[in-house]
């Protein structure tokens, strides 16, 4: 690699040999030293105020998965986000491409004095969630989901639970009742990935919005996947699980992430692109569902719509049908 070293009005050219890949650099600094390094600390399971923009409530985060530790900016449109290693954090921080990031950690790490006998991970509290759940909804549930006219037949489809308790630290979070109760959408209980959806939590004495969803596991889940049909003219991509259902309901099979702003990546979409002729995008009609379909757009060159007047396909089913909405996509030949 080539760098330039400054010898008073000239530039002097220098060669080093350094790791060519990442987890060749990983072979002479561990990860847990490079986070340390860039971000004064490597902890694990505990929020901290991001390093890529001004913020006032921490929402960056660091994770281990397997090997490996993972940043995650919740505050962040993902596909600004090339990945979630430390490289690609660097590679944000300083605007560089994947080898002049590669180069930089390199010549930081080699030329500063820095601990690299540091622990794999510096941990906080460990973090547990746990859930008490059952597979026979209440007919209140089920009466919820009614009003979107998504019937018992697609949310039993689509492993719709029941979520009774959630503690998060052995600390009670939520307890079920008629009037504010959670909905466990149920990925793989035996790897504990599943999403908690409280769609009251907003209308409590204290509304709080980070109440109303807690995944956990979801990291790479495509919610609806496992219940597209194997060759399908047009694939949605929604903003929500209960709108994935709305457009099934439909007609229209789909898929979403978890998050809004958690845009499919790549490999996804080509997955999904091989199973249909047409991938549309149906994005929340307000500011920030706009700002994301400009996203996919860009991204994948793919066609976006949202409903008139109202915030999703949901939210419109609610104020007016079903039928209507279906007319409406027969209208953009989506059915």
């Amino acid at each position: 690699m080539l760098i330039e070293e400054q010898n008073g009005n000239f530039a002097k050219p220098v060669f080093h040999i350094g790791p060519q890949s990442y987890p060749e650099l990983l072979e002479l600094y561990p990860e847990a030293a490079i986070y340390h390094y860039y971000l004064g600390h490597c902890t694990i399971n505990k929020p901290f105020l991001s390093v890529l923009r001004q913020e006032n409530t921490p929402s960056m985060i660091l994770v281990v998965k397997g090997d490996a530790i993972l940043w995650f900016d919740n505050g962040k449109v993902e596909s600004t986000i090339p990945g979630h290693r430390a490289i690609h954090l660097v590679m944000l921080l300083f605007s560089l491409s994947y080898f002049g990031a590669l180069d930089k950690i390199y010549l930081d790490l080699s030329t500063n004095a820095i601990n690299i006998d540091l622990p794999t991970v510096y941990e906080s509290d460990p973090v547990t969630k746990q859930i008490v759940y059952k597979l026979k909804r209440p007919e209140y549930i089920d009466d919820y989901y009614m009003q979107y006219e998504i019937t018992s037949q697609t949310l039993d489809l689509f492993n719709v639970a029941y979520c009774t308790e959630f503690r998060f630290n052995n600390k009670l979070w939520h307890k079920s009742t008629e009037d504010d109760f959670m909905i466990l959408y149920l990925f793989n209980p035996s790897e504990h990935v599943w999403q908690i959806y409280r769609p009251y939590a907003e209308n409590r004495e204290a509304p709080n919005k980070l109440k109303k969803h807690r995944p956990f596991n979801m990291d790479d889940v495509l919610m609806g996947f496992c219940q597209l049909p194997d060759y399908c003219p047009i694939i949605g991509i929604t903003t929500s699980y209960k709108d994935v259902m709305t457009n099934v309901e439909c007609e229209v099979p789909s898929v979403c992430r978890s998050g809004e702003k958690n845009i499919i990546k790549p490999f996804q979409i080509e997955t999904l692109r091989q199973r249909c002729d047409k991938l549309v995008y149906f994005g929340d009609n307000d500011e920030t569902g706009l700002a994301i379909q400009e996203e996919y757009r860009r991204l994948y060159n793919i066609e976006t719509w949202s409903p008139p007047e109202y915030k999703d396909q949901s939210d419109f089913v609610f104020h007016n049908s079903k039928l209507k909405l279906i007319n409406f996509f027969k209208l953009k030949n989506y059915v």
